[in-house]
């Protein structure tokens, strides 16, 4: 089974948090489909890092660590690019989505609220 894994992920726009989560739902399938448990841990963050990007690569190495092990550690490099983009919410772009959100056609008023 060839699959492809997701496109990279651009680090550097508006809403980082929010791309940051659908591209990580995005990898965890394609993990899954690929059976990426079997393999080491080091395989495991090479592929994570491959299918990421160079600019997540270039963010990848600005992270410290408390031992050369948890640099191979595949759920502790995700941990760290959660912690990495999660402060870079844009809230003022959230607040005019939520506001502008207009009821649609045929949307019942319990939907839209």
């Amino acid at each position: 089974m060839d699959l492809k894994p997701p496109e990279h992920i651009n680090l550097h726009s508006d809403n980082v948090a929010e791309r940051w989560g659908k591209w990580k739902r995005q990898f965890e399938f394609y993990y899954v489909a690929c059976e990426l448990s079997k393999k080491d841990k080091a395989c495991q963050t090479a592929i994570l890092l491959h299918a990421a990007g160079p600019e997540a690569q270039e963010i990848y190495q600005t992270f410290s660590w408390v031992g050369d092990e948890d640099k191979d550690d595949y759920e502790t490099v995700l941990k760290k690019f959660d912690d990495y983009c999660e402060p870079l919410r844009n809230v003022v772009y959230e607040r005019y989505q939520f506001w502008a959100r207009d009821q649609r056609e045929a949307e019942t008023v319990d939907t839209w609220v």
